[in-house]
């Protein structure tokens, strides 16, 4: 009988983003005969809607940390008592604290990472970016194997953190086709009931990265159309968003609508998904929102969406910053004759559950192959 290789998911929280949403997938696809696995997350859960799609045949692990930082030593007293031969991790920041870990643990654990962003970019963003940029390049060598969501995530690691090209694998996200057809199922109508009204739709963390700064001033762009803005997600920014649709004179045709336990529903009704992001790893929502048959506009900024979109086949890209073109481009309504089957079939063969899955497993079990010559 094959001996299943034990693996620790690691992830900060499952309820805040598309790396959640990935990781979870990953954790429910992974064959239980090849691998014994325990999720575990750190931070505490502000709802259980997640912890309610756990199989019920995985282990959960789940602490009550307030900051991801706070987890170290449990975090290493937790590997040394689970013994497992492989600790998988996502999101930058815990990724670096498990870089850390691995100094306090069995050298016989192997350390896997999925990135979750292009590093370069997202450094803009952090307070202290010259402190995280030398823990990149220092920590990120000690992983084993260190799994990238694009080929432009992979080049930048080894470009600027002079990351060996040998640890990194580009795989790109999955996603659950049958469950997000579930979930949109008998939706045959708009969610509006104004015909004639273009519905948009942007998704996201309302942080700096995504942009949804300029989402609303390509909006105020647009006051001739009769046009519904939804975005969907929390953040830090939220206030300042709301204060900046006023001050734009936009906030009678944008709707922030928070966090959805079902954002499917919302794809499936709306006429064109809006991606402003300042920089990305690769847009898990591009990928969901095609598999509702949703065409996607895009900013062409730093990392991995120009390698998911196919341009007039599953959605368009805008150069970066180029708020009048982005405009012009909601203007055209191209993405009203778009054919959601085809936009579904190119997501479907690309990146299917199944499909993807079957790729981390074989680098994950490579890894250990290796390990054990």
């Amino acid at each position: 009988m094959l001996k299943k290789t034990k693996i620790l998911f690691v992830v900060p929280d499952l309820y805040s983003g598309g790396a959640q949403r990935v990781f979870m997938n990953l954790v429910k696809g992974f064959s239980r005969e090849l691998f014994d696995i325990t999720l575990v997350t750190l931070i505490r859960p502000s709802n259980e809607h997640f912890n309610k799609l756990l199989p019920a045949d995985i282990s959960l692990v789940q602490y009550n940390f307030t900051k991801t930082s706070h987890a170290f030593r449990a975090l290493i007293s937790l590997i040394r008592r689970e013994n497992p031969g492989i600790v998988f991790s996502t999101l930058t920041h815990l990724n670096v604290i498990l870089a850390m870990v691995r100094f306090f643990v069995s050298k016989k654990v192997l350390f896997v990472a999925r990135e979750s962003n292009t590093i370069s970019s997202s450094l803009k963003d952090e307070k202290f970016p010259s402190l995280f940029r030398f823990l990149y390049k220092r920590l990120y060598k000690n992983f084993d194997l260190i799994i990238c969501q694009s080929k432009a995530m992979a080049d930048d690691l080894i470009a600027n953190f002079n990351i060996n090209p040998s640890v990194i694998k580009v795989i790109y996200n999955p996603i659950d086709i049958a469950h997000i057809s579930a979930s949109t199922t008998g939706l045959t109508s708009g969610l509006n009931s104004d015909n004639k009204r273009i519905e948009l739709l942007g998704v996201g963390r309302l942080s700096n990265q995504k942009g949804f700064d300029r989402l609303l001033r390509i909006i105020s762009l647009l006051s001739h159309l009769p046009l519904r803005l939804r975005i969907i997600g929390d953040g830090p920014l939220r206030d300042d968003l709301v204060r900046l649709a006023s001050a734009l004179h936009v906030n009678d045709r944008v709707e922030f609508l928070g966090l959805q336990e079902n954002p499917f529903q919302f794809m499936a009704m709306s006429d064109c998904l809006l991606l402003s992001s300042y920089y990305e790893g690769l847009p898990n929502v591009v990928l969901e929102a095609n598999a509702c048959g949703l065409p996607v506009i895009a900013f062409n900024s730093p990392g991995g969406t120009a390698e998911i979109i196919e341009e007039g086949l599953n959605g368009w890209l805008i150069p970066d910053g180029d708020l009048e073109q982005f405009a012009r481009k909601i203007e055209s309504k191209e993405y009203l004759a778009i054919n959601k089957n085809e936009t579904v079939k190119f997501v479907t063969e690309r990146f299917s559950l199944g499909k993807i899955i079957l790729e981390y497993e074989r680098a994950i079990l490579s890894l250990s192959v290796r390990s054990n010559d």
